[in-house]
């Protein structure tokens, strides 16, 4: 956790993040599975409270 980090500023009210996630196209088996984690805080690592809206299709 926390091995590439950046630095944002949330406005009041709704805000949006796009993350955008790539994979490769390695066929070894270490490279096959992967997951994603994001995690938004404060600038004391407290956690900053969310709401995830699905996205419509």
């Amino acid at each position: 956790m926390d091995q590439h980090a950046g630095k944002g500023t949330l406005n009041k009210g709704r805000n949006e993040i796009l993350i955008k996630v790539c994979q490769n196209e390695e066929k070894e088996t270490w490279a096959e599975p992967w997951s994603f984690q994001l995690r938004i805080c404060d600038d004391l690592g407290a956690a900053v409270p969310v709401v995830v809206v699905a996205e419509k299709k």
